[in-house]
């Protein structure tokens, strides 16, 4: 990774990866060498993937999709706590 970045013609801005412990560690060295200084998003399909593991009901994914899916702060707001009602209620 510490190549990529010296090899590009600019940094990127944002990276979108897995959880994966070596690229939060690579990306924080980065950050601590001021070689990078954007921001590091989780993509939604591993992040849902590694919540469907750990879900005791798998029909309860569709909550975490709509969170991970919503386009404003309203939209997030309103799938938040319909899933927190949801979820209370079984």
């Amino acid at each position: 990774m510490f190549e990529m970045f010296r090899l590009l013609d600019g940094k990127p801005k944002v990276l979108i990866s897995d959880e994966q412990a070596s690229i939060k560690s690579a990306l924080d060295l980065l950050r601590y060498e001021n070689i990078w200084d954007g921001e590091h998003l989780l993509d939604s399909f591993h992040v849902l993937k590694n919540i469907k593991k750990r879900l005791s009901k798998k029909s309860h994914i569709s909550y975490f999709k709509q969170i991970i899916q919503s386009q404003n702060q309203n939209s997030f707001e309103f799938c938040v706590k319909s899933a927190e009602n949801n979820l209370n209620e079984n």
